[in-house]
């Protein structure tokens, strides 16, 4: 049910190692959910990437429970924690978390607090960090890169255009 890796000693005897242990699995998981890239996961847990793939793959067929296990409990990790930075840009865009402030005066009746909720300002830079990397096509930076290369060739052109109507109105006299 689990992979194996069949070793051979010099004496000539074999011997049988799994490599889809409850540890390295484990170890998949606590990265992924840390943040980590699969890659550095993979590494952690001392396989290797063709091996991740493999078990991937296999965890694709139904009848290999024990895979189809590992391959959801990813792809749920990867899932949640893509919504939950996800989750923390809509709330920078639209002005952050509440903020509540106390404040307590003293005064002739004795002391008073009052407390002040408030957000933050709407950061445009989440809201635009998101447009760009969810709609490319639209937002993404080759769009805008294309756009200004556009434009400084025409206002190249431009510029040529009166340097040369400037040198054709000059008289040609002594050079400098």
């Amino acid at each position: 049910m689990t992979e194996k890796r069949k070793i051979k000693r010099r004496s000539g005897t074999t011997y049988v190692t799994h490599k889809f242990t409850r540890r390295k699995r484990f170890i998949m998981y606590e990265g992924l959910r840390a943040g980590l890239p699969v890659y550095r996961c993979v590494g952690l847990a001392g396989i290797t990437g063709d091996t991740y793939r493999k078990w991937m793959r296999k965890g694709k067929d139904k009848n290999r429970r024990i895979y189809c296990d590992f391959r959801k409990r990813i792809k749920s990790i990867q899932a949640n924690i893509e919504r939950e930075k996800l989750d923390i840009i809509h709330k920078a865009a639209e002005g952050g978390a509440p903020i509540t402030e106390t404040k307590i005066t003293v005064g002739p009746k004795g002391r008073e607090i009052t407390k002040v909720k408030k957000r933050d300002k709407p950061n445009w830079q989440a809201a635009a960090w998101f447009l760009e990397r969810r709609y490319k096509e639209d937002y993404g930076r080759e769009i805008f890169d294309k756009k200004k290369d556009k434009d400084s060739e025409e206002l190249a052109m431009e510029v040529k255009k009166a340097a040369d109507a400037l040198f054709r109105s000059v008289p040609l006299g002594k050079e400098y």
